[in-house]
């Protein structure tokens, strides 16, 4: 009879807690380079590398309640540090994925103008797809203002302030402009 190796035992459910709270305080400490070895490595700006700090940290987190982890200090930031590597390689996916799609959007077109209904559909997806990556709230608030609502009604029906509206849609804009760009150079 063949024997399986057995499984270590899990660590129990306040070990893994504890695990994840000590990762959250060793993320508090090892942020800033953290952020510099992102934005060494590719990520566009400051701004982006702080956003994958803290989806990385909060996926992190989220493992650790799982799983479990045995180690501190340097091991929670070269965890954290692999963590940012999975989540950027997600996002350069994702996005490479948005813009292939596009080009072959414009190629379809191009090739069979009677598919248009099909290819603004299929735009359309992938636009709102891109709008789904920002929080609920957010993503309210620009579908209304791409609706045709005013800052102000906006702020009426969502209890956010003026400027909070402004700056949600104005930031949203410029993450579709920045994802759509490249397949799409002419668009503004």
């Amino acid at each position: 009879m063949i024997q399986l190796p057995s499984r270590p035992n899990r660590p129990s459910l306040q070990a893994r807690e504890a695990a994840a709270d000590a990762l959250l305080e060793s993320a508090g400490r090892y942020r800033a380079q953290l952020i510099a070895q992102a934005v060494r490595h590719g990520v566009k700006s400051r701004e982006q590398a702080e956003e994958l700090f803290t989806e990385a940290v909060l996926r992190a987190h989220d493992r650790i309640q799982v799983r479990g982890f045995s180690g501190e200090g340097e091991a929670h930031l070269r965890y954290l540090g692999r963590i940012m590597k999975l989540v950027y390689r997600e996002q350069q996916r994702a996005a490479t994925k948005t813009v292939q799609g596009s080009l072959a959007f414009w190629q379809q077109l191009e090739e069979e103008p009677e598919a248009a209904p099909r290819c603004l559909a299929q735009l359309s997806t992938q636009i709102n797809h891109e709008i789904d990556r920002f929080p609920s709230e957010d993503a309210t608030a620009f579908r209304l203002h791409v609706e045709g609502h005013s800052y102000r009604q906006i702020q009426a029906q969502t209890g956010r302030n003026y400027e909070t509206v402004r700056r949600i849609c104005a930031g949203i804009r410029a993450k579709l402009q920045e994802v759509f760009s490249s397949a799409w150079p002419e668009v503004e």
